[in-house]
């Protein structure tokens, strides 16, 4: 191969003082004699030739010779050696060289010294290298543990709740109790009450007289059932408690009382499991003037489960929500007249088919349940509550309403008494009103000392002269 040149009078002085001779002698013309390359023969074998020849016989160069003998260390000059400092480890790369395990040199045991693995994937091979001394031996962990830092609030919350522990592991002395006092003050309240009551029924006193005035409600509940249809039975509905018993049953008396001096037919439900009963007490204690009897004047629906989802569907459809009756009666056929099957309740369908729907009731949720759920089926059919005297200031928005859900009202002793005395028939009302007006006079009169009373220790206390402060 020949490199192209430039002509010696293009090239610097500086640039061919800096030459080598082979660059000098590549650079020479091609006709210029040049010395032969050294021949070696080729070590690839022919066919027919042996694999086995002597390596000796064949003929090395001279230079490849001189290349492949290297000189001795003591050879090599002392002022051709590089001048190299031994390594220095940081002080901290220092610590870390084990000393007493290492080993610089490795010593390899002959075969049958050597020991013979005995677990793990290498069991039974000799010879097998152990694991660096690093590894292999157990070390303590580097990272050390810290004490925690607790500040003073923490360990006095800790005494806290150690002392809560040990309190409540102490077991308290039994002190000793005192004599019970008596009190007195609201046994004399209770007995005053007592002897209001009882007085003008043991004696027969006459101490009040009986009210003059009506209720206004009361002439447009006369009026109600003057015009109620006589051939539509009137639909009862008992919702109290036996403890209520006693109030009820005096209010609802004059209108029961009535409506059966009039003739109408009348039925009953209850949605508590103890109106049934009541139901037929009062009906029989009513009724036994007027000679009604059970499955030809009155006939018992029963009981009616669910709350207020059992009053919706039993006025969207009475058939459907109450199956059986209560009290049942045989007909002269030999068969059950309750229920359903009574021939008072022939011609009822829905709820609209009674003449009129009164309820009877000492609960405010009871008696709202019944007008906001009953009330839309009625189709302009009347509705009665009859109350006790807690409950009517929350009904009577009903009743006093522009478009009224309530077209009856009826609770309270007064109003009791006035229906009687409408009736002209004395009862339970009339009997009771000189003991329950006697202990109304009694109550309003402990009040009344009860507030004198507050007042005056008020007063006592507020102006009452207060220690002077002792001066230290």
């Amino acid at each position: 191969m020949v490199l192209p040149t430039t002509s010696e009078t293009e090239k610097p002085a500086d640039a061919e003082a800096g030459k080598s001779d082979w660059l000098k002698e590549l650079e020479q013309p091609a006709s210029a004699p040049q010395a032969p390359l050294p021949h070696a023969p080729a070590l690839v074998l022919q066919e027919g030739e042996s694999a086995d020849f002597d390596l000796g016989s064949v003929d090395v160069p001279d230079w490849l010779t001189d290349a492949g003998a290297m000189p001795s260390e003591a050879a090599i000059a002392s002022d051709a050696r590089p001048d190299l400092a031994p390594a220095t480890l940081p002080t901290w790369l220092e610590a870390m060289r084990p000393v007493g395990t290492f080993r610089s040199v490795v010593e390899i045991l002959p075969e049958d010294e050597q020991a013979v693995e005995s677990a793990g994937p290498l069991a039974g091979l000799r010879g097998v290298l152990m694991a660096e001394p690093v590894v292999a031996l157990p070390r303590i962990t580097g990272v050390g543990s810290t004490r925690l830092s607790i500040s003073e609030r923490q360990v006095a919350q800790a005494d806290l709740l150690q002392k809560l522990v040990q309190d409540e592991l102490r077991e308290l002395p039994t002190v000793a109790r005192g004599r019970a006092r008596l009190p007195l003050l609201r046994w004399a309240i209770g007995g005053l009450l007592l002897l209001a009551v009882a007085l003008p029924i043991l004696l027969r006193l006459s101490v009040f007289a009986l009210p003059t005035v009506e209720p206004i409600e009361l002439g447009h509940l006369v009026d109600l059932v003057a015009g109620l249809p006589a051939d539509r039975a009137v639909l009862l509905v008992f919702d109290y408690e036996p403890a209520n018993a006693g109030e009820l049953e005096v209010v609802v008396g004059p209108l029961l009382e009535d409506l059966m001096s009039k003739g109408y037919r009348l039925a009953t439900v209850s949605t508590r499991p103890t109106g049934p009963p009541l139901a037929e007490r009062l009906v029989r204690q009513r009724g036994a003037a007027y000679d009604y009897q059970n499955g030809e004047d009155y006939v018992h629906l029963g009981y009616l489960s669910g709350g207020v989802p059992a009053i919706q569907l039993f006025a969207a459809d009475p058939r459907a929500a109450v199956l059986s009756g209560f009290a049942a009666s045989v007909d002269s056929n030999g068969g059950l007249a309750a229920g359903w099957n009574s021939p008072l309740l022939e011609g009822v369908q829905s709820l609209s088919d009674f003449g009129t729907v009164a309820v009877i009731t000492a609960g405010t949720e009871t008696a709202r349940a019944w007008i906001e759920q009953a009330s839309p089926w009625l189709a302009g059919r009347p509705l009665v509550m009859v109350l006790s005297a807690g409950v009517e200031p929350m009904i009577r928005p009903y009743y006093e309403a522009l478009i009224p859900q309530v077209n009856g009202l009826l609770s309270g002793e007064p109003a009791a008494v006035a229906y009687e005395l409408r009736n002209g028939k004395a009862g339970p009302a009339v009997a009771r009103w000189n003991p329950f007006s006697l202990g109304i006079l009694v109550v309003e009169i402990l009040l009344a000392c009860g507030g004198v009373y507050g007042i005056g220790a008020w007063l006592v206390q507020a102006f009452r002269p207060r220690p002077k402060a002792k001066r230290p």
